[in-house]
């Protein structure tokens, strides 16, 4: 479990790496007036921390080498002369060919036992398929062996506006609709919905507000997060989150397969 350890290690280094940059707000949001309708536009006070990609490639490959390690064991208990590395090794097929993935653990593991065999033969590591979390983590570990893993940032599902003054009421799906006239108001709170969630670049549009009324935007509250920029279906999702959740499924997977290996 040695290299699930040290993934463990590169999770709490990207933590608190993302933790101190957000915490310095290095995005702000800047005003676009046209003649109808202002756009709200984000703009990078503070890029992303540039170790940030070389740490998450290091938890990606470290976790993916800890589940070779595993079938390594397996195949090694009963035949030195195997190594077992491409054993599971997940494929890009739609559909995907049971017969050729069992002609793949087969020939690959022919040594191991019984017990982890059926237990390898039960993946399904492709995409789309039941066991996806392991296409995907092969497929990060491939993308880092020749570039960088791309962390991009992604904003929450809403923006609060807080309006003073008459206000309007703006349509959560249609931006730039005005709804109703609430007369008389003091003050209003108004959930958009942002138009470009994710990625969000230097002048990326958050929302639009009609020209008339932006003078009574007196605040707005929107938080954004890290996220992955690809595969599918992480692409998008926030980056912490959807590493933990990664990290929990392969210790499983590991933790299942190792008690088929002593049983």
């Amino acid at each position: 479990m040695a290299k699930v350890g040290r993934a463990h290690h590169h999770l709490e280094e990207l933590t608190q790496l993302t933790s101190n940059w957000l915490a310095g707000k290095p995005l702000r949001l800047s005003r676009d007036v046209q003649e109808e309708s202002t756009s709200f536009r984000v703009s990078i006070v503070d890029p992303i921390p540039a170790d940030l990609p070389l740490i998450l490639g290091d938890f990606v490959h470290n976790l993916r080498s800890a589940l070779d390690h595993v079938v390594y064991e397996a195949v090694k208990r009963s035949d030195e002369n195997r190594c077992g590395f491409q054993a599971w090794n997940p494929k890009n097929r739609r559909p995907f060919d049971v017969k050729a993935y069992k002609a793949l653990v087969e020939e690959n593991a022919p040594s191991a036992s019984a017990a982890p065999l059926r237990k390898l033969l039960e993946l399904r590591p492709h995409e789309g398929g039941a066991d996806e979390y392991l296409w995907c983590l092969h497929r990060l570990d491939i993308i880092d062996k020749h570039r960088l893993v791309i962390a991009v940032c992604g904003a929450t599902e809403k923006v609060q506006v807080k309006l003073w003054g008459d206000a309007y009421v703006v349509s959560a799906t249609t931006l730039d609709a005005l709804a109703e006239r609430i007369p008389n108001a003091a003050s209003l709170t108004v959930d958009y919905q942002p138009v470009h969630p994710c990625p969000l670049a230097e002048g990326t549009v958050l929302f639009d507000h009609p020209t008339a009324q932006s003078d009574q935007v007196e605040r707005v509250d929107w938080h954004y997060h890290l996220a992955l920029a690809e595969p599918r279906p992480y692409a998008g999702e926030p980056l912490l989150d959807t590493l933990e959740g990664l990290m929990e499924q392969v210790e499983a997977l590991i933790v299942s397969f190792r008690a088929q290996l002593d049983g």
